[in-house]
């Protein structure tokens, strides 16, 4: 009997390429013709089977894989279209932001009219991957596979810094250590006024900055892992270009959706378009158990990541919901022309780009109306129902939508007055003047100087049963 040793590193590999196919170890036992036992213990580093392991079986499992023995062990090369995301968090996270890095200064400097955008993105996103080692279909894949979204999302580290959201966003509580911080009535998630021009208040009135911990409180804002608990679930984020966390804008969208009767809908799917950390599809779908097919759409991979790994930890509750992810600009990766998905919901970037700010787009995730015009334009492709929620200060460009496509903005819920708080604009003060013209409030006798108003519309079309 011919024995062959098995570091770590291949016991490692040999469990990311069964998760990257989606196969359970008894699905690879079957496929290579050897007994699950044998899988287990050679995936486990703490199995207390010896480093050895016989010949004929590691060459079946190589076979399984569409590998020759050398390139299972490391000894050569992997074949082109074997690579897979690694699966541990950070080291996930980090991978998916150079690629997104390297998209963000291209994609978000063009102006899209049409779908001959789609192509150029989808070449420079190929050419990204390619780079990284990876192929879009195979990563998207394996994003959607569930054994792999286990594996990743127990490997989500602890977080840096806690905040507990009061269902009615009557205080929040800001937790790490020993230490609870406690804003009482907050504007905003993060209710910090200190760098907005033009107020009178220093920093001695800010919630945050008064507390001892302000210094901490920030360095675990800006640079750690932040949890947001909220309705009895938990969204991870950390502040990056390619993510914008859980704001107060989507926590009055999930209030006026629920004022429309989201829980009592009859509908089976639902779509979150510009998903982010996936927290509106999610607490959607744990709200309505008529619900059964959850999809996310982005068109940057980190957040394609954060939403499934949030709806890993998230989703004890609804185990009938099959999740999964999309990849692209707008809905161009649905070529079925018909509506796909009973309800879809999305609060897209809303800050008009005016006159020679152009380059907002590269420094802001707010910034630029177009995936909010093509969702108006296009209601009627992509959904049954189809919700979205924008600032007055797009009025304008909503408007124009609405005159080109013959849709309709009907109001849902009221309008919520909320603090302007978009650092690339605020110091800009000739923006911020054209922004007051198209509606933005200066108000100096409050610690926020700027207030601009969200409202949530549901999309109604002439040919429409919504």
């Amino acid at each position: 009997m011919v024995t062959v040793p098995v570091d770590d590193a291949t016991r490692t590999r040999i469990q990311n390429l069964r998760l990257a196919r989606g196969w359970n170890e008894d699905e690879l036992a079957d496929k290579a013709g050897v007994s699950d036992t044998h899988i287990r213990n050679l995936e486990d580093t703490n199995s207390g089977r010896g480093p050895n392991f016989r010949k004929r079986e590691l060459d079946m499992i190589a076979v399984a894989f569409g590998l020759t023995l050398p390139q299972l062990m490391g000894i050569c090369q992997m074949p082109t279209g074997t690579t897979y995301l690694p699966r541990h968090f950070d080291s996930l996270i980090d991978q998916c932001r150079k690629v997104d890095q390297s998209l963000l200064p291209i994609i978000r400097d063009l102006t899209i009219e049409d779908e001959m955008v789609d192509g150029a993105y989808r070449d420079l996103l190929a050419e990204r991957l390619r780079q990284c080692g990876y192929r879009r279909d195979e990563i998207m894949d394996q994003i959607r596979n569930r054994y792999w979204l286990d594996a990743v999302s127990n490997q989500v580290p602890p977080p840096d810094l806690t905040i507990d959201i009061d269902d009615q966003m009557q205080s929040l509580v800001y937790r790490f250590g020993d230490v609870a911080v406690d804003i009482p009535n907050p504007q905003l998630v993060w209710d910090c006024h200190c760098d907005s021009p033009g107020t009178k208040y220093d920093s001695s009135y800010c919630p945050f900055h008064s507390s001892e911990h302000k210094d901490e409180l920030d360095s675990r804002m800006s640079n750690g892992h932040v949890a947001f608990n909220y309705h009895g679930h938990k969204f991870y984020w950390r502040r990056g270009r390619e993510l914008w966390p859980p704001s107060i804008d989507s926590l009055h969208m999930l209030s006026d959706l629920e004022s429309y009767g989201l829980s009592e809908l009859r509908c089976k799917s639902l779509l979150d378009l510009g998903a982010g950390t996936g927290f509106l599809g999610i607490c959607a779908t744990t709200r309505n158990p008529n619900i059964t097919t959850l999809t996310f759409s982005d068109w940057l991979l980190t957040p394609c990541v954060y939403s499934m790994t949030n709806w890993a930890l998230n989703r004890a509750s609804r185990r009938h919901v099959t999740a999964s992810s999309e990849l692209g600009l707008f809905t161009w990766w649905n070529k079925l022309g018909t509506p796909t998905y009973d309800i879809v919901i999305c609060n897209p970037p809303y800050l008009p780009i005016i006159g020679d700010h152009r380059d907002l787009r590269g420094r802001s995730t707010v910034a630029g109306t177009d995936l909010l015009k093509y969702i108006i334009c296009h209601a009627k492709e992509i959904g049954k129902q189809v919700f979205i929620q924008f600032s007055n200060l797009a009025a304008k460009d909503a408007c124009i939508a609405e005159q080109k496509s013959g849709n309709r903005l009907q109001p849902v819920g009221d309008p919520h007055s909320v603090p302007f708080r978009v650092p690339a604009a605020l110091e800009r003060p000739e923006y911020l003047a054209r922004l007051e013209t198209l509606g933005l409030q200066l108000n100096h006798n409050h610690r926020h100087p700027y207030w601009h108003t969200v409202r949530t519309y549901l999309i109604k079309s002439y040919d429409t049963h919504c």
